[in-house]
């Protein structure tokens, strides 16, 4: 179950579509992955908080929250769909040449 999570949000945040739908599955995932295999890394959160940095789970939940909060960016597929939607076709066009859009 988690493998397939992580295997789906993978190609979807890869290509920047649903960045923050997708991270909420990836988020409780990372929790659990702390509560199964770093529960001594999560008990040390505020007397030792470099071994819960150093965790393996912490970049991958520190960047799913991060896509969580802050979306998955103007050059993503769902920041191009935005564009388009506000009924702007030359603000995508010019994302997708790299021109500024002011």
């Amino acid at each position: 179950m988690a493998g397939g999570t992580e295997f789906l949000a993978g190609i979807l945040l890869f290509f920047g579509l649903g960045g923050r739908l997708i991270t909420v599955p990836l988020i409780f995932t990372m929790l659990v992955a702390y509560r199964t295999a770093d529960i001594d890394a999560a008990r040390q959160i505020f007397s030792n908080p470099d071994e819960f940095v150093s965790a393996a789970p912490f970049l991958f939940l520190l960047s799913s929250n991060l896509i969580w909060l802050y979306g998955s960016g103007p050059l993503s597929v769902d920041g191009l769909i935005w564009t388009f939607m506000a009924g702007d076709s030359a603000k995508v066009q010019a994302k997708l040449q790299g021109a500024p859009t002011g």
